[in-house]
């Protein structure tokens, strides 16, 4: 299964635009209508400037088994792969079953800055274009770090909810809606909102309750009494006389 290259592009693109944070970023992409279909997990690796790429940030599907901290100059496969500066599969990178790991490398010209790590389904199918556009989005990203680090570009400056407090009577609503089993499709009809504007809303729900899906945001919500428990009405038991 593959995306054109216009595709792939466009929502590269569309995710950096609308990302003020790595963490933004990752979530983003994992979520997205495009590569969402595909990719998901994301991992952003930093070189420390000690020898070392550390986990900056990560989010979704396979990135626990990802190590916190990496020898750069080690064989490890993102080690080996950051350094050569090219976009390949790393199979020796541990994934979860029916997923392969994509190693992006930040850099530009000079040295690189770090990865990106990718858990890619395994119904996609790499070609020559992805190499391409890894180069580019390495570039991109590269270039994102400064931005994302400027005061006021965090997610705290968007009026977006950052704990459960701040979630508004839409949001919970959609958040019921989940917990309802209905699909983005059945709750954008529901609240008169696009498919793509529900998943925003996830993602926001998601933040914050602190959880990376819907099964986990039913969970929690549940737990913090968010949405009502369905009562299960006890068994018929025979009454004695």
């Amino acid at each position: 299964m593959q995306l054109s290259v216009g595709q792939r592009f466009e929502a590269v693109s569309r995710v950096i635009a609308t990302s003020n944070s790595t963490r933004e970023f990752c979530e983003n992409l994992v979520h997205d209508e495009t590569l969402g279909q595909f990719i998901h997990g994301l991992a952003i690796y930093e070189f420390d400037h000690r020898q070392s790429l550390f986990l900056m940030e990560s989010y979704g599907k396979g990135v626990e088994e990802l190590d916190n901290k990496i020898d750069l100059w080690s064989e490890h496969p993102i080690s080996k792969i950051t350094r050569d500066k090219q976009p390949r599969n790393s199979p020796e990178t541990g994934s979860p079953t029916g997923y392969f790991a994509r190693v992006i490398p930040i850099a530009t010209s000079g040295a690189p800055t770090g990865s990106i790590v990718m858990i890619v389904a395994n119904e996609y199918s790499v070609d020559d274009a992805d190499y391409t556009i890894g180069i580019s989005v390495g570039m991109l990203v590269s270039r994102m770090f400064q931005v994302w680090r400027m005061p006021g570009s965090s997610k705290q400056s968007r009026n977006e909810p950052t704990s459960i407090q701040d979630l508004t009577s839409r949001q919970l609503e959609v958040l019921a809606l989940i917990s309802d089993g209905l699909t983005n499709a059945e709750i954008a009809r529901q609240v008169l909102l696009s498919e793509s504007s529900v998943r925003q809303e996830n993602i926001k729900i998601y933040r914050a309750v602190g959880v990376s899906g819907r099964k986990e945001a039913m969970v929690k919500a549940r737990e913090l009494e968010l949405i009502e428990t369905p009562i299960t009405p006890p068994p018929n038991r025979l009454e004695l006389r």
